[in-house]
C-alpha cells in the first residue's frame, strides 16, 4: 500500500519493523535528519513501542514534560499504526508547551507578520525577473530571505539539512533559532517555492524575450496566493483551540486568550487585504480611487511602528472614478508608503500624510513624509532600475515598478524632497466620467 505523505502539513514518516525511515515528509525532515526511528527514541520507550510494532498495534502518546518519548525539546502527540503488515505511519502532532505566555504569543505573531513581509517582497521581487542576470537574482533572493530574519547562515558548502536548489546549484541554511516550533515548516517550504518559481519563471522569460513584465502577474500571483494557504489553515486551527481552550480555564486567564484570538483575527484581516492585491486581472476597468487607497492604508498602518502615524484625508466625499488596474495601483501606494516608513525609520513623532484633492480633470494624490528626505542629486536618479541608497535593505527597483505602473495608467508623478524634512510625492492621475 502506498501513502501519499507529502502534502500532508504535520510531519509523517512510514518505517518497517526494524524503525528504518522508509519516507518522511517535509514537515517530519523539519524536526529530524535521523534513518531510524528507534534513534529518535527515549531508550525506557524502545522495548514498548518495539512491542506495538510486532503485534500490529496501533500506539497513541501524548508527550509531556514528565513523560518524553522522542529526544526532541519539542513535544508532541505521537500515533504510530499498521499500514501493511511491514510498514507503519507515524505521525506526530507539535504541540505548544505554553498557551498562556504573551512572549511567546508576541513572537509567533513577528514571525508571522515577517512572513507576511516576505510574501510582499516576493511579490516585488517576481517583477524583476525581466532585467537581472542570473547571478543578480541569487543575490537579491539571499538578501531578501536574510532581510526578514529567517536565516542565519547560507552557503554552497553542506552544513544543514535545510537546503533549496537555484540554477543548478544547492545551497544550504540554517534557520534563526527563535523561529517558533509551528512556523519552522512554513518557512522552509516559503523560501523552497518562491525558489522553483523563480527558475521557472527566469527561463520562461528566456524563451519569450520581449514579453511585458506585467504578464508575469499571474505566475505570482498563484505563488502568493498559495503560500497565504500556508498561513491560514494553522490560524484557523489555532482560533478553534482557544475557543476550546476559553471553556477550559480559570477566568483570570481569560483576557489571555481573548488576546490570542484578536490577534489572529489581525493577521487572518491583513492577509485578506494583502490577497486583494496579488489576486485578480491585469486589465484597466473602472475603479474607485478611494476603495484603492484606503484598503492599502489600512494594511501599511499594520506594517507601520509605533512611532509612525499614517493620515488620510480628502478634500471632497468619494467614490472617485478612474480607469486602472486594482492590484498594479496597490502596488504604486503600498511602495510609496513603505518607503516613507524606512525614510523615517525611529524618529520621534513620525507622520505619513495621504491627501487627495478632487480638480477638473484628475485626482491630486500627495504621500508626505518628515522621514530623512532625499539628496538633490539622487532625486532625477529615484526611478532608475536597481538605483538605491538604502546600505542593508531595498534592491531598488521597487519605485522603478511604480513609475512604470504610472505610465501604464498616464499618472504624472512628481517628487520633492529636502534632507533631514522629509519627502512628498504628488501624483496626478486621470478622472472618468462619474455615472
Amino acid at each position: 500500500m502506498k501513502i501519499d505523505i507529502n502534502s500532508l502539513r504535520i510531519p509523517i514518516a512510514i518505517i518497517d519493523k526494524d524503525g528504518n525511515i522508509l519516507n518522511s515528509n517535509f514537515s517530519f525532515d523539519s524536526f529530524f535528519h535521523e534513518k531510524n526511528f528507534f534513534d529518535l527514541v527515549n531508550h525506557s520507550y524502545i522495548s514498548m513501542i518495539k512491542s506495538f510494532i510486532e503485534n500490529n498495534s496501533t500506539l497513541y502518546f501524548s508527550e509531556r514534560k514528565s513523560k518524553k518519548i522522542l529526544k526532541s525539546e519539542n513535544y508532541f502527540t505521537i500515533n504510530i499504526h499498521p499500514i501493511s503488515s511491514e510498514e507503519f505511519m507515524i505521525e506526530l502532532y507539535p504541540k505548544t508547551k505554553e498557551y498562556l505566555t504573551e512572549i511567546n504569543i508576541n513572537t509567533k505573531l513577528k514571525y508571522l507578520y515577517s512572513l507576511i513581509d516576505f510574501y510582499n517582497n516576493s511579490f516585488t521581487f517576481l517583477f524583476s525577473i525581466q532585467y537581472l542576470s542570473k547571478k543578480e537574482l541569487e543575490e537579491n533572493f539571499f538578501d531578501l530571505i536574510k532581510n526578514n530574519d529567517f536565516i542565519s547562515k547560507i552557503s554552497k558548502n553542506e552544513f544543514s539539512s535545510y537546503y533549496f536548489e537555484l540554477f543548478n546549484n544547492v545551497y544550504y541554511y540554517e534557520l534563526t533559532s527563535n523561529i517558533p516550533l509551528n512556523i519552522v515548516p512554513l518557512v522552509n517550504n516559503s523560501i523552497e517555492v518562491l525558489s522553483k518559481h523563480i527558475e521557472n519563471i527566469y527561463n520562461t522569460y528566456s524563451k519569450r524575450n520581449g514579453t511585458n513584465v506585467f504578464e508575469y502577474l499571474e505566475i505570482a500571483n498563484n505563488l502568493i496566493v498559495g503560500m497565504f494557504h500556508e498561513i491560514n489553515n494553522p490560524l484557523s486551527i489555532v482560533l478553534m483551540k482557544s475557543e476550546m481552550l476559553n471553556n477550559i480555564i480559570d477566568e483570570k486567564y481569560q483576557p489571555y486568550v481573548k488576546s490570542i484570538v484578536e490577534n489572529v483575527y489581525r493577521i487572518i484581516e491583513i492577509t485578506g487585504l494583502f490577497k486583494s492585491l496579488v489576486k485578480g486581472e491585469t486589465s484597466q476597468t473602472k475603479i474607485d480611487l478611494y476603495d484603492v487607497l484606503k484598503d492599502v492604508i489600512k494594511f501599511m498602518r499594520y506594517k507601520a511602528p509605533s512611532n509612525i502615524s499614517i493620515n488620510f484625508n480628502t478634500t471632497c466625499n468619494p467614490p472617485f472614478y478612474i480607469k486602472g488596474n486594482k492590484q498594479e495601483l496597490m502596488i504604486v501606494f503600498s511602495n510609496l508608503i513603505e518607503n516613507a516608513i524606512e525614510a523615517i525609520g525611529d524618529r520621534k513623532n513620525g507622520f505619513i500624510n495621504i491627501n487627495v484633492m478632487k480638480l477638473s480633470t484628475f485626482y491630486n494624490v500627495t504621500i508626505e513624509d518628515n522621514g530623512e528626505g532625499i539628496p538633490k542629486e539622487n532625486i532625477k536618479r529615484i526611478f532608475e532600475p536597481f538605483f538605491t541608497t538604502k546600505s542593508k535593505h531595498g534592491m531598488g527597483y521597487g519605485l522603478f515598478f511604480v513609475y512604470n505602473i504610472c505610465l501604464k495608467h498616464k499618472i504624472e508623478i512628481n517628487v520633492e524632497s529636502e534632507v533631514n524634512k522629509g519627502t512628498k510625492f504628488i501624483l496626478k492621475i486621470p478622472k472618468i466620467k462619474e455615472e
